[in-house]
């Protein structure tokens, strides 16, 4: 969720349907506003096939979509490099610098409208300690000092003030 000019919106992507299979992983995208009775299907997030676990943040008026992973008709799972970013004003998908590390399951928080952390998650066969810093503006990645301890995936947190705070995992 975010601001959009001066609108708040609440963004809806990916997923899996009813099946619970690899078949049923969605590239759907939806969007609502309040005062809208209703969801706006938005474009299908681009990729050849759907995907599960990706981290959202809204930037400066556009919906920023990182990582996220696959899974194959054998059930293997594959971390995915992707940033796609939704410019409601052209209802409009581009791609952002890929992630340099993908990841899944990952905490995305935005810092001062500009700057989009990502904090551990998994990637491919397991957690990552890494702390990446995707910049929305100039659209590259820095990394930033790693978390204490083990890289974790299912946690919860985000950014207060100027401190990243992250809890379980």
């Amino acid at each position: 969720a975010g601001r959009i000019g001066r609108e708040g919106w609440v963004f809806s992507f990916l997923g899996v349907d009813s099946t619970k299979r690899w078949s049923g992983i969605s590239r759907a995208a939806a969007a609502w506003r309040p005062g809208q009775s209703r969801w706006e299907v938005l474009p299908p997030v681009p990729g050849p096939v759907g995907r599960l676990a990706a981290a959202a943040a809204v930037v400066r008026g556009r919906a920023f979509l990182f990582g996220g992973y696959t899974v194959d008709s054998a059930g293997n799972e594959r971390s995915v490099p992707a940033v796609d970013i939704y410019d409601p004003a052209r209802r409009a998908w581009s791609a952002g610098a890929p992630i340099p590390v993908p990841v899944d399951d990952a905490i995305g928080f935005v810092w001062r409208d500009s700057l989009v952390y990502l904090v551990s998650g998994w990637h491919d066969t397991d957690n990552v300690q890494d702390v990446q810093l995707y910049d929305a503006v100039r659209n590259r990645w820095s990394k930033a000092t790693p978390i204490p301890g083990p890289g974790v995936f299912g946690h919860a947190g985000g950014g207060v003030g100027n401190t990243i705070v992250f809890i379980d995992g």
